[in-house]
């Protein structure tokens, strides 16, 4: 797996920890583009909610371009010689930036209501609470435009797309799967 450096992009509660998991069990290096978003709320002093989160990216990609989290991400991988897993890719132009440096990227989703159970289970603080709560959040999220988040479109630029509605193991099968092919 040196090398290899694998982009994760889907919806709230997909399953992208898990793979994410999986993959670092497999000696990858894992960093997210929410780091980027993370890091500049830190220097503002703003709290980390999903909200300003959310808000804060897309102020970033307005600012300063679509794909600036995955360029600053990509900054700080040069020269990396293992394998590398990024997650929380958001915005299509973030998939394409990181396709031009060889990323392969993965789709990790599953129905809607799976993704709300698995919400309410793990009871993080500032998940929806409610179903349509987390609906419009997630619809937010799906649907986005211009500087938006935007994970339907990225869905749909990735090179493959795990369906997840299934266990641990059968998800790891599917990313095994996935490396195989690579």
């Amino acid at each position: 797996m040196k090398e290899i450096k694998i982009g994760l992009t889907g919806p709230i509660a997909g399953g992208k920890g898990e793979v994410v998991k999986i993959l670092i069990d497999k000696g990858f290096k894992h960093t997210s583009l929410s780091d980027r978003i993370r890091e500049s709320l830190a220097g503002q002093g703003t709290e980390v909610t999903r909200t300003s989160m959310q808000n804060e990216g897309d102020r970033l990609r307005l600012e300063f371009g679509n794909s600036v989290l995955a360029a600053r991400t990509l900054e700080l991988l040069e020269g990396e010689e293992r394998g590398v897993v990024i997650d929380s890719i958001r915005h299509p132009d973030e998939v394409l930036a990181l396709k031009e440096r060889k990323v392969v990227m993965i789709g990790v989703t599953a129905d809607q209501r799976t993704r709300f159970d698995r919400v309410r289970s793990r009871d993080r603080g500032g998940d929806p609470l409610t179903f349509d709560e987390f609906k419009s959040a997630d619809d937010r999220e799906i649907e986005g435009d211009d500087h938006r988040i935007n994970l339907g479109g990225c869905l749909e630029l990735a090179d493959c797309v795990i369906e997840n509605e299934g266990t641990i193991d059968e998800l790891a099968e599917k990313v095994n799967g996935v490396l195989e092919n690579l």
